[in-house]
């Protein structure tokens, strides 16, 4: 059977934005949780396969240096739509640092602001070796401001073990 190029490039297109609304879903769904009030710490482990016995095994591949691969924020709620401006809101950010696999691990020191970097808060987490993933929340408060100054540019970077800056995230839409 012999489709033309047309077809095939529509039908590519297709899955594309099939791909790209299933995306956008899962980010949805995953930014619908419970906001902590104070940072919180979770640590993500993967524990190791196990075999049966007389089943031959791998060897566990040797540690790698500790080091942040990429840095994912969100921010809830994630907009300010139907949002009275002048009136007092807190958002809260969580911050997930992907660890390279296979790491002995090692502190992570970050800083972060919310306010397009006119001043910012240092912090660290602590990763246990094997882990591959650290989230670490904190809080923004305030009067949502008629000049849509608040709130403000929210950012992480990375100063140690290796610098790795965050996409910069905000609440979309305007207070009324």
């Amino acid at each position: 059977m012999h489709t033309s190029p047309k077809k095939k490039e529509t039908f590519v297109m297709k899955k594309i934005m099939v791909s790209f609304v299933v995306l956008i879903s899962v980010f949805l769904l995953a930014s619908c949780g419970t906001s902590p009030s104070a940072p919180a710490v979770v640590p993500t482990h993967h524990p190791a396969a196990t075999t049966a016995p007389g089943t031959p095994t791998t060897q566990p591949a040797s540690p790698v240096p500790f080091k942040v691969v990429s840095i994912e924020m969100r921010v809830s709620p994630s907009s300010l739509a139907g949002m009275s401006c002048n009136s007092s809101v807190t958002f809260t950010y969580t911050v997930t640092f992907h660890v390279a696999p296979n790491s002995h691990g090692g502190t992570i020191q970050f800083m972060y602001t919310t306010n397009n970097g006119r001043s910012s808060t240092k912090s660290s987490v602590t990763a246990s070796a094997g882990t591959t993933t650290m989230t670490y929340t904190f809080t923004s408060s305030g009067v949502l401001s008629p000049d849509h100054t608040f709130p403000g540019i929210a950012e992480v970077i990375t100063t140690s073990p290796n610098q790795v800056n965050s996409l910069q995230v905000k609440p979309a839409g305007r207070c009324s």
